[in-house]
Order: C-alpha cells, then structure tokens, then sequence
C-alpha cells in the first residue's frame, strides 16, 4: 500500500510539472522577415525541446507589411508546433489594417498602403498587382478582390483570430502600449494597437503590470521599469535585427536574444 501510494504521488508530481508553465516567449514585430522568424523559432526550440513543462510563445503582432515574405511568413508561424507549447497570436496595427481592407472600410486601402501594405498585397498576388497599385485609387475594389481570393482561408483565420492582449502574471502583452490612465481591463483597441503617446513611453511610473510591446522601433530591446520594448526593426536596414523575450517561469529570471541579417 505504502508503495502504491508512493506512485501515486510520483506521477501526481510528475503530471503537476507537466501541466505548469516553464518558459514564456515572446517575439517582437516581424513584418514579413521571415528568416529571421526560423532563426528565433530555432533557438526557441533549442532552449525549450528538454525542459518538461508547457511553454508559451506569445507574437507581439505586425506579421505583415514593409517586408517582402509576408505569405512565407504567415505560413512559417502556422505551422510552428513544438510539443507542450501554447501560441498566442496579438494583433498588430499592419493586422488590423489588412483586416479593414478585406472587410471593405472606407479609405482603408489608402491607409494600408502608406503603411507598406504593398508588400503583403506583392506578396499573395504577385508582381502583376503592381499595376493595379498604380492606380489604386480607381482600382480599390479590383484589388480587394484580388487579394481576398488569393488570400488562403487558413491565414484568413489567423488573422481574424488575432487577441489585443494577453496577461500572464506580472506582465500584459500587447502591441503597441496602453492608455496609463485607464486599468489594463479597460483599454481601448486602438491604444492598444496604435499608441506612441509619451504618457505612455516617456512614463517612469509602475503601472498594473510589466507591459511588453512592439511597435516602436528601437535599436536595442529597451528595459525599463514599467514596461519591454521588442521591436528592434527587423525590417529595417538600418536595425534588422527581430527579439525575443524569454522567461524563465521557474527562476522567475529573464533574458533576451536576437536573429539578425546574416548571422545565426
């Protein structure tokens, strides 16, 4: 009996450690940079294939747009399922631009594309788009249309899918920031996607929670004491360089890594 019990106890603990959180991920914006997403996903998945636990990967949003392998992109996180891992997927201001122009908001096009849409719409429709993207402003309903059938359901889904926030203990994940006047169970959709206001970054005050966002490009992840900025401009020449966070649940202990052009 007393060695029965033992074994009970043994796989009671052994299921606990399975079912409890070990790591967290989290990626800064990608905009169709998709090597530099399999060089991250490579080391997310070094760092977590022999620890025992479930493990959470949250995307910061911005999949799409300014680069040129938005498709690929999309299809490389779709398809990116390491065992015990959950994916959260945090919608992006580029995301939510792509999914007013699919769901035919007025003036829509014109916003996207000022924001890089061309490359997503290059991207699923070809080089033969070009055409139409010169004269876009006569040919909106043309591209729309386009775009939705070359558009695959699945990513369609993904997009439609997508969550402003996510909260896991002392931190809420989200794109842009947050209004720091109002509680974090109370912020708007568009602050949450779109904000840059210095209420927000300039803040040396805490807020609820460690708040870590893209959106902003930096040089380098920026670390302050309210919140984690990582958006270090994979797209761009000048940075090209796409951040993840990683926390170690455990040892309550973070750290920060990169993929960058031309490097592992």
């Amino acid at each position: 009996m007393g060695l029965y019990l033992i074994n009970l106890k043994k796989d009671f603990n052994e299921k606990t450690k399975m079912n409890s959180v070990s790591q967290v991920f989290a990626i800064g914006d990608i905009h169709g940079c998709n090597s530099l997403l399999k060089k991250i996903h490579k080391k997310i998945f070094n760092k977590s294939e022999k620890v025992i636990g479930i493990k959470i990967l949250i995307y910061l949003g911005d999949y799409i747009d300014r680069g040129s392998k938005v498709k690929e992109t999309i299809d490389t996180i779709i398809n990116f399922k390491p065992k015990n891992f959950k994916c959260v997927f945090i919608r992006g201001n580029h995301d939510q631009m792509l999914l007013d122009f699919v769901n035919g908001k007025s003036e829509s096009l014109s916003m996207w594309l000022y924001n890089g849409g061309s490359e997503t719409l290059k991207s699923y429709c070809g080089r033969e788009i070009s055409d139409d993207l010169l004269n876009s402003s006569s040919k909106r309903q043309q591209i729309r249309e386009k775009f939705i059938k070359a558009l695959p359901k699945e990513h369609l889904h993904f997009f439609n899918s997508l969550q402003f926030s996510y909260t896991w203990k002392d931190y809420f994940f989200v794109h842009a920031g947050i209004d720091p006047s109002r509680p974090l169970s109370k912020q708007r959709e568009i602050d949450m996607i779109w904000t840059r206001t210095p209420k927000f970054l300039a803040s040396n005050q805490p807020f609820e929670k460690i708040i870590v966002h893209g959106h902003t490009p930096s040089k380098n992840v920026e670390k302050k004491i309210n919140r984690i900025n990582l958006d270090t401009g994979a797209v761009f020449y000048e940075y090209g360089k796409l951040s993840c966070m990683f926390i170690d649940a455990k040892k309550n202990k973070r750290e920060f890594f990169a993929s960058r052009r031309g490097f592992l």
